[in-house]
């Protein structure tokens, strides 16, 4: 037994097979991507990286699971371990192919069709996700080795795995059933739903490492709030009624964290810097679809491609640590009335805005309750089960989207533009 000593969690335990699996070179590339990308240059502690949040959502799924299906209930035995061995892995993997510097460059991974994974990836016209890239490690390299290696006698194969990483990702009828019952549901959802582990991770480490409170939220009542709910044979992920609120300060900390910490102004501006850089270069870049050159691209490759071009006047801003100056921020309705106003204002005077916009919302999963791995219930007194947006009315507090807008300049232009601004914005 492998013991990491986490800052969030306090001691995480792997067994053997866990460990060889964090031993290969495919995750331990994780230690070079940074959780935030460019966050260090707002929040100069956010230096944590995919590898220990990946580790500390491995931890918390094996307690959601514990939680969602103890020891002594229906599911027991052979196929409770083979589940819970499954999610935990799942879970650790989540993000193993992750691109370099958090998700500013997600736009420039591989075209899907290119990563040999099965129907219906294989004919989709469109790029790569990073979801899509940890499928491909996971059945393309040798961590779907270890994973049979270590856990094959337990009946949890490599695409057993990345069917909970992808709920459309094909495996034999049958895989997630147990007692009569489909499990794949919950087991998707305990991954990544609206009460995922994923996020309920990176929500205290994000909020640890930048110092910022807003992620904060009380995990350890929600996750013994945890418990499944059984309709029609599919078995989904389900929450106590006395749990309710602790739900509910758990999305507004990823509302708030979005807002005030994910989306702010400097990150955001280098964010856009980068791919100003990536656009202006001769060649059009994107990186590998063969999976052991893509292993090998981590932050320091990325920012070793900023040192070849030094004199790209992009990377050199970067480099230098010169962000795109804020010029102007706007909100909602006023931001609609006045950007066609200001921009050709600002272009008039023969400047060079960059808009960044940013939209704030709720929850990315509401409404969608249709599908099957997007139901998620609330069991109140005597086992009555309704749906989690029945249980609140947070959902109708914040329907509306919190949309950010916010006018950028090169550092050479800032004072004129803000001038420029300033009187646009005073009659609008």
């Amino acid at each position: 037994m492998t013991e990491i000593r986490d800052p969030v969690h306090g001691p995480i335990l792997l067994d053997a097979g866990e460990t060889a699996i964090v031993d290969s070179f495919p995750y331990q590339r994780l230690r070079n991507i940074k959780q935030l990308g460019f966050a260090e240059m707002t929040f100069p502690g956010s230096t944590h990286t995919r590898y220990l949040h990946s580790l500390g959502t491995l931890h918390l799924a094996g307690r959601v699971f514990d939680q969602v299906f103890p020891e002594g209930g229906w599911l027991g035995g052979a196929e409770r371990v083979r589940f819970r061995q499954a999610v935990r892995l799942a879970a650790l993997l989540h993000d193993i192919g992750h691109p370099p510097l958090s998700h500013t460059v997600e736009g420039l991974l591989p075209p899907l069709a290119e990563l040999g994974l099965p129907e219906p990836f294989a004919t989709e016209d469109r790029r790569a996700g990073h979801e899509d890239m940890s499928l491909a490690i996971i059945r393309g390299t040798d961590v779907g080795d270890r994973i049979e290696e270590g856990f094959g006698a337990l009946g949890v194969t490599r695409d057993l795995v990345a069917g909970l990483i992808e709920p459309g990702f094909p495996v034999p009828e049958g895989s997630y059933v147990a007692a009569g019952r489909n499990l794949r549901p919950v087991l998707c959802q305990i991954v990544s739903s609206e009460l995922d582990v994923d996020r309920m991770d990176y929500l205290l480490r994000d909020s640890y490492f930048t110092g910022a409170s807003y992620g904060r939220f009380d995990h350890d009542w929600l996750i013994r709030g945890l418990t499944h709910h059984e309709a029609e044979g599919m078995v989904n992920l389900a929450l106590h009624g006395r749990a309710v609120l602790a739900f509910e300060d758990f999305l507004l900390s990823r509302y708030h964290m979005f807002v005030m910490v994910y989306f702010h102004q400097r990150t955001n501006a280098y964010d856009r810097m980068l791919l100003r850089f990536f656009e202006s270069l001769e060649r059009p870049f994107s990186f590998p679809s063969d999976l052991s050159v893509y292993c090998e691209c981590d932050d320091a490759y990325l920012y070793a491609i900023l040192r070849e071009h030094r004199r790209n006047a992009w990377s050199q801003a970067i480099l230098e640590r010169r962000p795109l100056p804020l010029v102007a921020g706007l909100e909602g309705e006023r931001a609609e009335r006045a950007k066609p106003l200001l921009d050709a204002a600002v272009r008039g005077a023969g400047l060079h805005p960059e808009w960044i916009a940013s939209t704030g919302i709720l929850s990315k999963y509401h409404g969608k309750t249709d599908d099957a791995y997007r139901r998620i219930f609330v069991v109140e007194e005597r086992a009555r089960a309704i749906p989690l947006e029945k249980a609140t009315d947070l959902f109708e507090r914040y329907q509306a989207k919190k949309y950010l807008l916010r006018l950028h300049v090169p550092v050479a232009e800032k004072d004129r533009a803000r001038k420029v601004a300033d009187e646009v914005l005073a009659g609008v």
